[in-house]
């Protein structure tokens, strides 16, 4: 798709509404490749930060915490409050 000064101007401003649909913020930026000779304009979309301060990520929190990103220990914690290096492993029937 070949993106004319209408098409960028519909393109950021959809971007911006679905992001923010999705709770982000975001920053579409645009740049001049050139393919095959010719120039084509190319979005870079930047996610800017959460709309809502109070949203909480407990998923990425979850992540650090295995990853040892919060308090240099890399492992899972169990219900028990005890921590191993692998996660539970689950039984499929």
């Amino acid at each position: 798709m070949t993106f004319d000064q209408r098409t960028a101007d519909r393109f950021t401003t959809e971007a911006i509404n679905r992001y923010h649909e999705a709770g982000f913020a975001i920053d579409v930026n645009w740049s001049q490749v050139e393919n095959n000779g010719a120039l084509i304009n190319v979005p870079e979309i930047t996610i800017m930060g959460k709309l809502d301060p109070e949203d909480f990520d407990y998923e990425k929190m979850a992540r650090d915490v295995a990853e040892g990103r919060i308090d240099g220990q890399a492992g899972y914690i169990r219900e028990d409050g005890s921590l191993h290096e692998d996660p539970i492993k689950k039984t499929i029937t």
